[in-house]
């Protein structure tokens, strides 16, 4: 995995250099999008992206991978934002918090 997130963020650094503005676009992308949907659409570009990188990745000195992992684990957490809130729809359903029979909240 970490093979791919650094092949991933490295693409197109033969191609002018443009791989931390692109990588940065695609950040900004991601933290804009306001439903799950916008996330898959966002993340599936950024991987089409990121295809036939992992050549460049072992041409990085290792302060510039390590600036576009950090730009990496930014989108990522954006996108993670969307998987949490499933989980969290799925185990507390709108309606659940309802207060158990026989608690203070009963009539």
């Amino acid at each position: 995995m970490r093979a791919f997130i650094i092949a991933s963020i490295v693409f197109g650094m033969g191609c002018g250099g443009g791989t931390e503005g692109e990588l940065t676009k695609y950040k900004e992308k991601m933290c804009a999008c306001d439903n799950k949907e916008c996330a898959e659409k966002v993340f599936e570009e950024y991987n089409a992206w990121a295809k036939g990188a992992r050549d460049e990745a072992k041409k990085m000195s290792k302060d510039d991978r390590k600036k576009l992992e950090d730009i990496d684990h930014e989108l990522k957490a954006c996108r993670r934002k969307f998987r949490d809130e499933d989980k969290k729809n799925a185990t507390d359903p709108a309606g659940s918090a309802a207060a158990p029979a026989g608690s203070a909240a009963t009539p």
